[in-house]
């Protein structure tokens, strides 16, 4: 039988403060354009956080709903939803060490 090893998920490490907001209003506040933006790895990680909770919940929202469910999540509204996305969070950090 093969051996199976499992990672524990390091939780120490700490995460960025700056918001999803903080990262669109900065970004818009540069002009930047969308078609030649790259964003830094931090931001990165944030971003791809917010699209992780939103498409783990998408199926949960009628489709009516779904638009004012992201402003939720991207604004973060929803305590219970942070969960997830600093789960999210701690995944990326610990995928890199």
């Amino acid at each position: 039988m093969e051996e199976v090893t499992y990672k524990v998920l390091d939780y120490t490490e700490a995460i960025s403060k700056k918001s999803f907001q903080d990262i669109v209003k900065e970004l818009d506040s540069e002009g930047v354009s969308i078609d030649k933006t790259t964003l830094p790895e931090e931001q990165l990680k944030v971003f791809m956080s917010i699209w992780f909770v939103y498409s783990f919940h998408y199926d949960a929202v009628e489709s009516e709903q779904r638009p004012l469910f992201l402003k939720a999540v991207t604004d973060e509204k929803l305590p219970l939803l942070q969960i997830s996305r600093k789960f999210c969070l701690y995944l990326f950090n610990n995928l890199e060490a």
